[in-house]
C-alpha cells in the first residue's frame, strides 16, 4: 500500500483527513478512490491502515480500518553534515540517507563549497528537500522523516554535535585508521555523526575545527570517492556496523 506522512490533528474520531499536495497525489496522480486502501503515518511513528471514503478536489477522508506494527528505525541515531555540493547533488544524498536511516542532516557551507544559495532561496530550498527527505522515507517504510538543517556556517554546524558522541570525518588525506576498524571499536555507539566535505573535501582549518570538536579522521579506502558517493557509503557503513543494514 501506498504511504502517507500526516500531522498529527489530521486523525480524529477514527478517520484520517488528507489534504493540499497529499491529496492530489492520491486522487490524481495515483487515482485512488473510495474503497482502495493506504497507510497514513503519523510523525510520532504510529501507522495507519486507511480506507478512502470521500474524496472531495482538495479533501479526502478515509476511516481507519487497522494498524501497523513496523520496525524500520534503526538502533543508531545518525547525523550527517554534509558540506554543499555542486547542483543537485544534495538532493540525491538527502535522498539515499534517508533511506539508509539517517535522522538528522545539517547542510553546511565549507571553504571549498562552490554554490553560493541566496539568503531569500535558502527556505524554499530547506522545504525542497524536506519534501524528498518525506518521499524517501514514505517509499521506504521508514517511520520518521529525518530533519533537515541547515544552511550553517561550518563551524556552526560542528558546534551543534553533542559532547561525547562518535563523530567520524572522512578524510582523504588521512593515513591512519580506516572506517570500519574505528566502528568495530565503538561497538555500543548509539549516536554518530558523519562530517562529509563538498568537493575538493575540507580544508585544513576545518579538518582542525572538526578534530577540536572530537570528530575522529577516518579512510574509507584506497580510493578517493565523489561527495556524494562518500556520504552514502560512510553512513552506509555505520549503519552495518552499528545498526541494522544487513539484517534479515
Amino acid at each position: 500500500m501506498h504511504r502517507f506522512f500526516v500531522a498529527e490533528d489530521s486523525v480524529r474520531e477514527g478517520k484520517v483527513v488528507f489534504k493540499g499536495e497529499v491529496a492530489h497525489q492520491i486522487s490524481r496522480v495515483l487515482r485512488l478512490s473510495a474503497g482502495d486502501r493506504l497507510c497514513a503515518v503519523l510523525l510520532d511513528g504510529r501507522e495507519f491502515i486507511v480506507e478512502i471514503g470521500v474524496t472531495t478536489t482538495d479533501t479526502i477522508i478515509g476511516r481507519i480500518v487497522g494498524t501497523v506494527e513496523r520496525r524500520t528505525e534503526p538502533p543508531v541515531r545518525v547525523t550527517l553534515i554534509q558540506g554543499l555540493p555542486k547542483g543537485d547533488k544534495i538532493e540525491y544524498i538527502v535522498q539515499k540517507c534517508t533511506e539508509l536511516g539517517v535522522q538528522r542532516l545539517i547542510l553546511t557551507v565549507c571553504a571549498r563549497s562552490v554554490p553560493k544559495w541566496e539568503e531569500r532561496k535558502v527556505k524554499d530550498k530547506i522545504l525542497r528537500l524536506t519534501r524528498i527527505a518525506c518521499e524517501a522515507a514514505e517509499q521506504s517504510g521508514r517511520l520518521r522523516v529525518p530533519s533537515i538543517i541547515g544552511l550553517l556556517p561550518f563551524e556552526e554546524a560542528v558546534s551543534s554535535l553533542t559532547t561525547g558522541e562518535l563523530i567520524l570525518m572522512p578524510w582523504e588525506e588521512y593515513r591512519g585508521k580506516g572506517i570500519k576498524d574505528v566502528l568495530r571499536a565503538a561497538r555500543s555507539a548509539k549516536e554518530v555523526s558523519v562530517i562529509v566535505g563538498p568537493e575538493g573535501g575540507l580544508d585544513p582549518n576545518e579538518v582542525r575545527i572538526a578534530m577540536d570538536a572530537g570528530a575522529t579522521p577516518v579512510r574509507l579506502g584506497p580510493r578517493i570517492l565523489r561527495t556524494e558517493t562518500a556520504a552514502v557509503v560512510a553512513v552506509s557503513m555505520v549503519m552495518y556496523e552499528l545498526g541494522d543494514l544487513g539484517e534479515g
